[in-house]
């Protein structure tokens, strides 16, 4: 029937715990390591990338929790032939800032399969930082420290390596 279509099929087997643990403990133990977040994007259908990417932003929540609880959101401009690919904002709380990164639309810009990362995807698109922002980031999905120059980042630095970041600077809580 109809409805079945719209059933996760996630959700119709029971949870292997025993698994998840092991492949979350795999996941956090190698969560710097470049050729091990290469190998996760290589094979999305076995769940590593989701449980890599939850537990790196709780991680990052847990570090910033007030930012997170208490901070302002302000969406952030994006500038560049791809703007409308991008969707940005920050929170802050005092001198802590997180700044989130994600593509959108996706089907007309990378073929089926590939990940919408680096320059060669997003080219001259750069997110303009708020004002009152720290000039020191790093992207906390992957740990790669990012350059700021002119107020601006390029969104093909900032996704180089996963499909969406979410950026702290270092002069926030610790």
């Amino acid at each position: 029937s109809d409805l079945l279509t719209l059933v996760d099929p996630d959700n119709r087997r029971p949870v292997d715990f025993k698994k998840r643990k092991s492949l979350l403990e795999q996941v956090q133990r190698n969560a710097s390591n470049p050729r091990y977040i290469e190998k996760i994007k290589a094979t999305p259908q076995d769940g590593r990338i989701k449980l890599f990417l939850t537990s790196r932003a709780l991680q990052i929540r847990r570090k910033l929790s007030a930012t997170f609880e208490k901070g302002s959101y302000l969406p952030l401009h994006v500038e560049g032939e791809l703007k409308d690919h991008v969707i940005a904002f920050a929170r802050n709380e005092g001198s802590s800032w997180t700044l989130t990164v994600a593509p959108r639309f996706l089907s007309g810009l990378v073929k089926e399969g590939q990940y919408p990362t680096g320059n060669e995807v997003w080219r001259d698109t750069h997110v303009a930082l708020p004002k009152d922002s720290s000039g020191s980031w790093k992207e906390g999905i992957t740990a790669h420290d990012l350059t700021v120059s002119n107020g601006k980042f390029p969104v093909g630095e900032v996704l180089k390596d996963f499909p969406v970041a979410l950026m702290i600077n270092d002069t926030g809580e610790k």
